[in-house]
């Protein structure tokens, strides 16, 4: 029996078992199904609302086919219940991110190295955006305001190759 067949087993037997609900959510969402992956972490939401996992999973399910406010409602849910949990923060800062906002991406991403001063996503997610910040500057005239912005990036991945090159070309002008 395949773990697919047992979890809807279960549900059979106890149609509010939010594990059994969650496991299949898990499950489609793998087998990149979104639209029943959403359908079964819904329903284990909604037999148990206090679970972070759950909602932080159906924030994904919802942001990988675009519905990025009900993403972005499921990650502040998972937040209210497990402030630190630092994988739903980052992706709020991608939310930010891909609407422009840099300034309240930045600001998520610094969240969670606060938290967690050697989470690698957030590192990773900083290290870009301020190398993103910098060429922006860059490109605008502002010099200096690039050199900023490609320290800062030094200073969380020091070895951001990116950032080592254009520091080692503009600093000297």
């Amino acid at each position: 029996m395949s773990a697919y067949e047992k979890f809807n087993k279960i549900i059979q037997i106890d149609p509010d078992n939010a594990d059994a609900y969650y496991f299949l959510g898990t499950l489609y969402n793998f087998r990149h199904n979104p639209a029943m992956a959403i359908e079964y972490l819904k329903k284990a939401r909604n037999a148990d609302s206090q679970e972070a996992d759950t909602h932080f999973r159906l924030a994904k399910a919802f942001h990988n086919v675009d519905m990025v406010a009900n993403a972005m409602l499921e990650y502040k849910r998972t937040l209210e219940i497990k402030p630190a949990y630092t994988k739903a923060i980052n992706e709020i800062g991608w939310i930010y991110y891909n609407k422009s906002d840099k300034k309240n991406a930045v600001a998520q991403w610094e969240k969670t190295l606060k938290i967690n001063r050697n989470d690698r996503d957030a590192i990773l997610n900083l290290a870009k955006a301020y190398n993103d910040l910098a060429w922006n500057a860059l490109k605008s005239g502002k010099t200096k305001e690039a050199i900023k912005y490609w320290r800062r990036t030094i200073t969380i991945n020091p070895g951001n190759k990116a950032a080592k090159y254009y520091l080692g070309k503009y600093s000297s002008k």
